[in-house]
């Protein structure tokens, strides 16, 4: 039976490519076939080569699934999808990426799909991010930053997330910040939102990192 799990964030720069890439480089280690898929990326300029998919290559050597399966639409400008559709004159192809998602399913034991920037993140001008989600049906986990601020901004994002009846799996602080600090601030966002942190990421090499070191609880994450 295939699985797929969205990795979404409060903003853009919080770490979905990277927490991606770890879930990717855990589940090679348990034998599963994966697949990385990045429905839209923007800001790439004149050589068009995926940013995303790079990265998470080069953790994930025996990741099978070639750039331009993984990748499905790509942009110029480093401007949401819809803005920069407009100034490329070109209109996103929503069917288009739900097919070719579909089609990918269908042929990895685990798909992990990453979205762009947040939730409300524009596709095109009555089209965000969420509505993506919601219509690719899959459960989703939300990427915050470890410091400051992200109490709010994790919280907004997965009572958005809920109130559009979307599965949030659990949650993942990531980046630079106090750990205690990040402890205190998974707590709050448990109470009010009564989803789960899955685990506290700082900084680290993720090339060279031991998986079991870190303190995720693929349990929460993953469906074995």
């Amino acid at each position: 039976m295939t699985k797929s799990i969205f990795i979404t964030a409060t903003d853009t720069e919080v770490g979905k490519t990277f927490i991606s890439a770890l879930l990717i480089k855990k589940l090679t280690e348990l034998k599963n076939k994966c697949a990385y898929v990045k429905p839209f990326e923007t800001g790439l300029g004149e050589s068009f080569k995926s940013i995303d998919y790079s990265y998470v290559k080069r953790i994930n050597p025996k990741l099978a699934i070639p750039e331009q399966e993984s990748v499905i639409e790509k942009y110029y400008y480093a401007l949401s999808p819809h803005d920069s559709a407009v100034l490329e004159s070109r209109k996103p192809d929503i069917e288009k990426v739900l097919r070719q998602i579909n089609k990918i399913k269908q042929d990895y034991e685990y798909t992990i799909i990453e979205g762009a920037g947040g939730v409300y993140v524009p596709v095109t001008g009555d089209y965000c991010i969420i509505d993506l989600i919601k219509q690719i049906n899959e459960p989703c986990i939300v990427i915050g930053r470890l410091g400051l601020g992200t109490i709010n901004h994790t919280i907004l994002t997965i009572k958005a997330l809920q109130y559009n009846k979307i599965n949030v799996k659990a949650f993942i602080l990531n980046g630079k910040g106090d750990t205690q600090a990040g402890n205190r601030n998974a707590g709050n966002i448990e109470n009010f939102t009564k989803v789960p942190c899955a685990g506290i990421v700082g900084e680290i090499n993720p090339v060279k990192v031991k998986l079991d070191d870190l303190s995720l609880d693929y349990n929460l994450i993953f469906d074995f």
